[in-house]
């Protein structure tokens, strides 16, 4: 007579589950939350900052943001207009900054608005009128993309034929345009 083998059932592998190790997985993911939170509070204090005309302190404020949060491309391209206001800007950097916030959030209004307003002051108004366009393709209800939208388009008005312009007037000439920092 032959003898069949009896079955023998593999052992279960359950992953240790213990109170330290759930601890430490809470930990971690509150310690990644307080970070966003703290990122986006820097952020929102680089901005009124900025507005206040404080460069300086915006800088260090988005630094931190951007460094806690490296994945936001709002931060980035904040990060990236700061640097083209400054004197001497290195243009092929903010650039190279401005188009990695763009893939990070494609459409997100705030990224195409800093990207509008770098590289209006990197002097490529062509491009930046087109980011403006796009912020108000986005919400057509920002105020401050479509004022810039409304002043180039008045300066292609009155650019002479065949000569198109965006380039704002020279200082001399109606230094309105440029927001003071």
């Amino acid at each position: 007579a032959t003898s069949t083998p009896i079955p023998v059932a593999e052992p279960e592998i359950v992953p240790p589950s213990t109170p330290e190790l759930e601890s430490g997985v809470a930990k971690q993911i509150e310690a990644r939350n307080e970070r966003a939170l703290a990122a986006a509070e820097a952020f929102r204090k680089a901005e009124a900052l900025l507005a206040a005309g404080h460069l300086a302190r915006a800088e260090a404020e988005a630094r931190f943001a951007l460094e806690s949060e490296p994945g936001q491309g709002e931060y980035v391209a904040l990060c990236a207009w700061i640097e083209a206001l400054k004197p001497g800007a290195d243009t092929s950097q903010v650039t190279m900054e401005l188009k990695r916030a763009l893939r990070l959030a494609e459409n997100n209004v705030k990224v195409h608005f800093y990207r509008g307003l770098a590289l209006q002051q990197l002097g490529r108004h062509d491009y930046a009128f087109r980011e403006f366009r796009t912020v108000l393709e986005l919400d057509p209800r920002n105020l401050d993309a479509a004022r810039q939208v409304r002043v180039y388009e008045m300066r292609l008005e009155k650019s002479p034929k065949g000569r198109p312009s965006l380039a704002p007037e020279p200082e001399s000439a109606g230094g309105w345009f440029r927001r003071k920092r």
